[in-house]
């Protein structure tokens, strides 16, 4: 796993899996699997999610919220509660906060009833008839199309309607008009809907927002903020940010973006990616969960899923280091060292000297810091198990007896190891000897 906090205090972060995570410092954010789903939620309050498929779901910050699929298949619900749905096919319904109600299918045809209880049908050749609810003044009207197509609205007073060959039509208080198959409706939120006898349709919101869709699950929208997006039957999609960030999505769950800062990235269904922020440091990383990175200030690495990695920095020292923990290092200055996983390891400094040490944390051969001991110490072939000699004449006086003693155990010149004490003789400190033979301690006479 690596994470990285960027200079505008935005951090992103890729795991082994080929999953990350995105949190912004505006405080929006968004995840995306190795599968090639994800999810994401806006300052705002808006929210959505897609999946792998080109499938997804979205709430709007108002409130709306709705979804679809990579069939073509899609809900949208209103803030106001106002619902809308359409199949693969191409057929839809819909349901006003007020009441209101319509159907439309592929062909074209469709029905229609409002919120007094006047309905509407419309065949997919653009003739139809209306029936319109008397309401408080009572009668009614049925309009026939005929060939030459037909309209009705009704109203609180009633209606009224002609017939004949050239179709037929009705005038009253209403909100709801058809003309050659289509069906456009005035919301009283000051909202408008239109349904197309091909199955496609608009929306425009009172505050200025809009949407279209064809017939085969596609559309477009663009916000009252200034944003715009569109999507496709086969689950591909753009958007573009008020604020002029972008972002696209393909059919196979890959996409790309571009942030109104500068930063910019991509990212496959198999989990690769890749980044760039606004300062110029840039990352990749693979299906596997190896990547590489690039900073602005001339430094770089990569790392594999194995766990081995590299890195140089801005200065042009570098180190590597390998699934198994060993590794090696190189310094802008010309020194080097290595080390191993079983804790044994060497350093050159930038003048040749070199130190190595084993595993055990002893120094080896080579070392200079054993030379230095050796040179101090001198390597002579003596035997460095017998004491070095005392210049001390007290002492060599006070041995004496001993030494002689054990003078036949000593071994001969040649033999062994060289006697250190061979060149010190009796000292004559200016004290009398007592002879070793004179156990009276009388005096001679």
């Amino acid at each position: 796993m690596i994470t990285t906090t960027h200079d505008d205090g935005s951090t992103s972060q890729h795991n082994d899996d080929g999953s990350g995570s995105f949190t912004g410092a505006d405080g929006s954010s968004a995840t995306y699997d190795a599968d090639g789903g994800g999810s994401y939620s806006s300052p705002d309050g808006s929210s959505g999610t897609y999946d792998a498929d080109g499938g997804g779901s979205y709430t709007n910050a108002d409130g709306s919220s709705g979804s679809y699929s990579v069939d073509g298949s899609s809900t949208h619900t209103e803030a106001d509660g106002s619902t809308f749905s359409m199949d693969a096919e191409g057929n839809g319904s819909y349901e006003g906060a007020d009441g209101s109600s319509g159907t439309m299918n592929a062909d074209g045809s469709g029905t229609y009833t409002d919120a007094d209880g006047a309905t509407s049908n419309f065949d997919a050749a653009g003739g139809g008839d209306a029936v319109a609810d008397a309401g408080a003044g009572g009668g009614d009207a049925v309009a026939d199309a005929g060939a030459g197509g037909g309209q009705a609205d009704a109203g609180a007073g009633g209606g009224q309607g002609q017939g004949g060959e050239q179709g037929g039509q009705g005038q009253g208080d209403g909100d709801s008009s058809m003309a050659g198959g289509s069906i456009t409706t005035s919301h009283d939120d000051g909202s408008t809907s239109t349904h197309n006898d091909d199955g496609s349709g608009s929306f425009t919101g009172a505050d200025g927002s809009s949407a279209t869709y064809d017939a085969d699950g596609g559309g477009s929208y663009a916000g009252a903020d200034g944003s715009s997006g569109s999507y496709s039957a086969d689950g591909s999609s753009t958007h573009t940010g008020a604020d002029g960030s972008t972002s696209t999505m393909d059919a196979d769950g890959g996409g790309s973006y571009a942030g109104a800062d500068g930063s910019s990235g991509s990212y496959s269904a198999d989990g690769s990616s890749t980044h760039t922020d606004a300062d110029g440091n840039s990352s990749s990383m693979d299906a596997d969960g190896s990547g590489s990175y690039t900073g602005a200030d001339g430094s770089s690495g990569s790392y594999s899923a194995d766990g081995s990695s590299s890195h140089t920095d801005a200065d042009g020292n570098s180190q590597t280091m390998e699934a198994d923990g060993s590794g090696s290092y190189t310094g802008a200055d010309g020194s080097s060292g290595s080390y191993s996983a079983d804790g044994s390891s060497s350093h050159t400094d930038a003048d040749g000297n070199t130190t190595a040490y084993e595993a055990e944390g002893n120094m080896g051969e080579g070392d200079q810091g054993m030379g230095a001991m050796d040179q101090a110490f001198g390597d002579d072939g003596a035997d460095k198990g017998t004491p070095p000699p005392t210049d001390d004449p007290m002492g060599a006086a006070m041995d004496e007896s001993a030494a002689t003693s054990d003078a036949g155990s000593m071994p001969e010149a040649g033999q062994g190891g060289q006697d250190p004490m061979a060149d010190v003789g009796p000292q004559d400190d200016g004290v009398p000897k007592v002879e070793e033979d004179d156990q009276s301690g009388g005096v001679a006479g």
